[in-house]
């Protein structure tokens, strides 16, 4: 800058100018700020505050501080008027008009100004400065939480009156079709759930214990739409390595987390949906989960799905699980010997035809029950002659459908020795009996 100033001195004026003019246009104006406007007690100072005065190119910066208006009969200066802080004695109640300019040796700023209201204790309304909130951003779903800065002069410095505060919110603008409410129109520090995207306008007037209030002090929270994410399904059915096993023609339900401000579509593509709200789903009774009862239809493979749908129609990948859909179970048919001999020490056996996936399950009453391995039993027989029930009870490889299958047995009396090879002769012969299932 300088050495353009210099060369001005052996070049034509216009020209000078014209390089003025270009240097100037690449310097910005510094920006002036001061606090917002105050209350003060008549007789005591007032601190200004001009330290978040900023300049584009970092350049340092020259303060200027002036009256604009003071009430009538006052005498007030300015303390320090060059400063970034500056002060003077409120001398008499009313209100003063303070203006700040601030420049980086090139280029002054706009104007801006404070109001400082001063009056007598006991005399003033509380102060509410800017309402703030919890959060950096929010979105549908959350809730966030308001508070404010409120000073009262009357409880400051000098005048100490200790008066109480009283704090009445109020939610003056929602978006259209929100149903949100304050938890509390009371407290120093309500919150609110956002329901809807859109302009959350909330209202504060504080009342000391004088019945002095604040002009209404507003604050506007916008709302932003969440992003949908794949919601996490279960099914009620039996979980078996990344699916689930259900049973043919019964009914489960299929779930998932719900998120407020979100929607969910669900399919099932065998079977149905049987529950009431068809593909919408319905919700639990406190709105954190979306579900549906599904018919799971015949023997097969069945995928239930579903989708989050936020504000915006704008949906998530779908979620899918994949079902295997298996018979109820069936009684089984058991093969067992039709007589046995009681007190024998020979172990007997009674088998059946298993079906894959299902589980088996043996009991022997009125005999002792040696292995049960699936597929079949091992038995002794009771020491005394008498009725042997042979039990095997089938699980379907949903695990909810059992039947069970019975053998009758008769455990006779061992034969005399001079019988005894006509006996084994004539049990040979007649082979064993297959008892049906019930």
């Amino acid at each position: 800058m300088q050495a353009h100033i210099s060369s001005c001195r052996s070049v034509l004026p216009l020209f000078c100018l014209s390089i003025l003019v270009a240097c100037a246009q690449k310097i910005q104006a510094p920006t002036a700020r001061t606090a917002d406007a105050q209350i003060a007690t008549t007789g005591t100072y007032v601190k200004l505050d001009g330290s978040a005065s900023s300049d584009p190119q970092n350049q340092p910066l020259a303060f200027s501080w002036s009256f604009v208006t003071r009430p009538l009969g006052s005498t007030a200066v300015l303390v320090d008027e060059h400063g970034a802080t500056a002060s003077f004695l409120a001398d008499v109640a009313g209100e003063y008009v303070v203006q700040l300019v601030v420049s980086n040796s090139v280029l002054v700023s706009a104007p801006v100004t404070v109001k400082v209201t001063s009056g007598p204790c006991g005399a003033r309304a509380p102060v509410v400065n800017a309402i703030q909130i919890d959060k950096q951003s929010v979105i549908v779903g959350t809730t966030f939480q308001l508070t404010a800065g409120v000073n009262d002069p009357d409880n400051g410095a000098g005048c100490n009156l200790n008066q109480t505060l009283s704090y009445d919110w109020k939610v003056v603008r929602l978006p259209p079709g929100s149903q949100a409410r304050l938890n509390s129109a009371t407290a120093e520090n309500p919150s609110i759930t956002a329901d809807v995207s859109g302009d959350y306008v909330v209202q504060l007037i504080v009342t000391d214990s004088t019945g002095l209030a604040n002009d209404p002090k507003t604050v506007t929270v916008t709302v932003g739409i969440a992003q949908p994410q794949t919601p996490a399904l279960s099914v009620s059915a039996l979980a078996k390595g990344s699916g689930y096993v259900a049973t043919a023609n019964t009914v489960y339900t299929a779930s998932a987390p719900a998120k407020s401000g979100m929607r969910y579509v669900w399919s099932v593509d065998q079977g149905g949906i049987v529950s009431a709200g068809g593909a919408a789903g319905q919700l639990s009774a406190d709105g954190t989960l979306t579900f549906v009862e599904l018919n799971a239809g015949p023997i097969g493979t069945l995928h239930v799905s579903v989708k989050e749908v936020n504000q915006a129609a704008v949906a998530s990948a779908a979620a899918t699980s994949t079902i295997q859909v298996v018979a109820a179970a069936n009684a089984p048919s058991i093969t067992a010997p039709a007589f046995i001999t009681a007190g024998s020490s020979t172990v007997y056996t009674a088998s059946i035809a298993t079906i894959s996936g299902a589980s088996y399950r043996w009991q022997v009453i009125g005999g002792a029950l040696v292995q049960d391995s699936g597929a079949s039993a091992t038995f002794l027989a009771p020491a005394q002659p008498g009725l042997v029930t042979v039990h095997c009870t089938e699980t379907n490889a949903a695990g909810d459908s059992t039947a069970t299958g019975d053998a009758m047995v008769n455990a006779i009396a061992a034969p005399p020795s001079s019988m005894a090879a006509r006996a084994t002769q004539s049990s040979s012969s007649a082979g064993p009996r297959r008892a049906q299932g019930r």
